[in-house]
């Protein structure tokens, strides 16, 4: 018990322990406090911001192979070595610490295929950069506070300040993708920043930004002036990408203007957003005309090699083809049809938008030791109609190769009451199969651990529901959800007409449940975009109740039941770079009559899960997928740490890559498990993501397993 508790406290100051010092140079360092001051006081804050920016994207391809062509969503470029450019005018809404709002209204490139966005370069056009994490919170800023302990500064005593400044150098104390490299910030007298630069890297480029703030008023603490440089380096293929952009405003305010303080959740004096994006007829002349300078000479030569500028010489792509053979023609259908499947597809019609993602993407590819290899893909459709109304629509496919099954799943939704968060929703789709309740007998009477489900003959019923859920916040993070859920079960194999506990099989069975679900997200914050309510989150747990009653007689429904779940879930910050989430959890069948279905909501192997959390906390990695319907009653507890300074950082700072390392322990109290225990180390990195994972029945080692999941090219 000592040397365990011994062990216990080793580990514990080991990941406690601080990973770095304190600045070192004390003239940097009461500079930094100084600004620091002022910037936690508020007196650098932009609480909302409206405007345009203009972004001129010039891209030389050093040299490529044919993996470049096959990235998704990246621009497609032509056989030989080229040099293209592209211009895009978006308008941008801003509001206090959150990602920017960015809508394209008109483009130009010179590229014959693709809209000529490089990926990721939209990251970095935050015009406010003085936050905690920045570029989508991929990065520790060198000029939060709370990141000091990440990096070294020193004075640059070659800068002569004409205002009475300085220039800070900093860099980060060891490699990581988290942090900015070498760079430097120029502060004013009075401690606000005049120009920012630093370098980095992501997945597979390095970049270097430089920003440099407004002149008066607001914007001299927001970017006007932005240059990047992106340096792709990826199997075999080398790009340069120079990155000038030029913001201009039209509406800025403080974080005081309007602010009407009822309650310090509701933000609406703050965030009062009220726009929309002009639709442009003749994108071309558009730029043309507010372009902010004029074209290069050089840049003028891309445009008149491309046909995108006519002269006497050059004329438009289609009349300076040559005549393309037969044989040609097939190959360029094959390429374009390629080309689609690995490419994002964006439709607007109106209010309306469509995003089709990429048929073919290796981020949809993950394999796990229970679920084996799968695969999914999405779209999603939005249309806007009108101010006060909207309707949204998810489709996903997903394919179990282990299990060679197909899954789909359908959610949609219509917001009838924008104010209250009113909507309607639908969801359909087919989940994981499941067995009937008296297949539990069958393992009531075994031992721990002669239960093997693999072993064991099942009667299994593909699990397909359809759900109609209405809506309504009835006060601030409270939400009620009330509808109906119809689930169809249809059986495999041919055991219809057998007789099992003196009950014949039938081949398909339905069941009708109305369907209660209370949310309660407290201390949310949020503000009005006119009548409509915007819900920005959280820092307090949430909690959920679901409740569902089976009733017989409507649509043939022969199951009667009542289930009810109770699940808290809460992500705590415990740092800049550090987070704890945990999850808790507990559910059951309350009352059976007749036959039914053990089936829980947030209790389940999911094969399409909504988003990366849903694979992250409170999932059970090496859990058979028949525990989950096998029991009358669960109890369940998850928690997961996530750093990117946990443990290779201080054993070898060279590994860089490491974005996130996390530990997992997951409890699980169900059926003859008591308790299940998983616990598990994961790494998060830009091309892959790992988890290795052990599990403990009933205190007995079960196995060990590992979840792989493609990261690369994530959308």
């Amino acid at each position: 018990m000592i040397r365990r508790l011994y062990l216990i406290i080793s580990i514990w100051a080991f990941l406690s322990v601080p990973l770095f010092g304190s600045v070192t140079d004390d003239a940097a360092k009461r500079v930094m406090d100084a600004y620091a001051a002022r910037l936690l006081a508020g007196d650098f804050q932009v609480g909302e911001l409206f405007g345009e920016l203009y972004i001129k994207e010039y891209v030389d391809v050093k040299k490529q192979s044919l993996v470049l062509n096959i990235i998704p969503d990246l621009a497609r470029f032509d056989s030989e070595k080229q040099k293209y450019l592209s211009e895009f005018f978006y308008e941008i809404h801003y509001v206090d610490n959150a990602v920017p709002d960015i809508r394209r209204r008109a483009h130009l490139t010179s590229y014959k295929r693709g809209n000529g966005e490089i990926d990721r370069v939209l990251y970095y056009m935050n015009p406010d950069f003085l936050h905690e994490k920045l570029f989508k919170a991929q990065y520790l800023s060198p000029i939060y506070p709370t990141n000091y302990n990440y990096y070294n500064y020193t004075i640059d005593s070659t800068y002569n300040a004409p205002d009475g400044g300085c220039k800070i150098l900093f860099t980060h104390k060891f490699d990581n993708i988290k942090l900015l490299t070498n760079g430097w910030v120029v502060f004013d007298a009075g401690h606000a920043v005049r120009s920012f630069y630093a370098e980095g890297w992501d997945e597979q480029s390095r970049f270097s930004i430089e920003c440099r703030m407004g002149d008066e008023g607001l914007e001299r603490f927001v970017v006007k002036d932005l240059s990047l440089k992106i340096f792709y380096d990826f199997a075999l293929n080398k790009l340069d990408i120079d990155v000038d952009a030029r913001y201009t405003y039209s509406s800025l305010s403080t974080a005081l203007n309007n602010y009407n303080n009822k309650s310090r959740f509701d933000l609406t004096g703050l965030l009062n957003a009220d726009w929309d994006t002009l639709s442009v007829e003749t994108p071309d002349v558009y730029v043309t005309m507010h372009r902010p300078c004029p074209l290069t000479a050089a840049d003028s030569l891309i445009y008149i090699k491309k046909g995108v500028i006519q002269t006497d010489t050059v004329a438009l792509w289609g009349n300076s083809d040559k005549p393309k053979r037969k044989s040609d023609k097939v190959l360029r259908w094959l390429w374009d049809v390629g080309d689609e499947m690995i490419s994002s597809h964006h439709l607007n019609w109106g209010d309306s938008d469509l995003k089709v993602y990429p048929l073919i993407n290796p981020s949809y590819m993950r394999y796990s030791t229970g679920e084996g290899v799968t695969y999914k893909f999405a779209l999603n459709l939005q249309s806007r109609m009108g101010k006060k109304h909207g309707f949204s629509l998810k489709p996903m496919l997903g394919y179990s190769f282990k299990r060679n099954e197909f899954y789909w799943g359908v959610n949609g939704y219509y917001v009838f009451d924008p104010r209250h968060r009113g909507m309607v929703q639908v969801n359909a789709g087919r989940e994981n199969s499941i067995y009937r309740e008296f297949e539990v007998e069958k393992i009531k009477d075994l031992e721990f651990p002669d239960i093997r489900f693999s072993e064991m003959a099942f009667t299994y019923y593909r699990d397909s529901r359809f759900a109609v859920n209405l809506q309504r916040e009835w006060f601030n993070g409270f939400d009620v959800q009330l509808g109906v859920t119809y689930y169809y079960r249809s059986l495999y194999g041919n055991a219809v007409g057998q007789i099992v506990d003196g009950e014949k099989i039938k081949r398909k069975y339905r069941s009708f449940a109305p369907h209660l679900q209370l949310i309660w997200h407290p201390g949310m914050y949020h503000y009005y975009d006119g009548d409509k309510k915007v819900n920005l989150g959280s820092r307090m747990p949430r909690f959920s109740l679901d409740i569902e009653q089976g009733v017989r007689g409507p649509l043939d429904s022969k199951s009667v039941y009542t289930r009810a779940e109770f699940d808290v879930q809460y992500k705590h910050r415990l740092s800049s770079s550090a987070t704890l989430n945990t999850r808790l959890g507990f559910g059951g069948y309350l009352y059976e009559k007749d036959l039914y279905f053990i089936n829980y909501t947030f209790l389940k192997d999911n094969i399409l899960p909504l988003d990366k959390d849903d694979e992250l906390s409170g999932v059970f990695q090496l859990l058979d997928g028949e525990w989950y319907n096998s029991a009358n009653r669960y109890f369940r507890a998850n928690a997961a740490y996530v750093s990117p300074f946990l443990v290779w950082q201080k054993m070898l700072p060279q590994v860089k890559f490491i974005k996130n390392e996390m530990l997992f322990f997951n409890l699980l109290f169900i059926s003859k498990l008591h308790p299940y225990c998983e616990v598990g180390y994961g790494v998060e990195t830009p091309y892959v993501d790992l988890g290795i994972f052990a599990g403990f029945e009933n205190t007995s080692f079960h196995k060990i397993g590992c979840k792989i999941t493609i990261s690369l090219f994530e959308d």
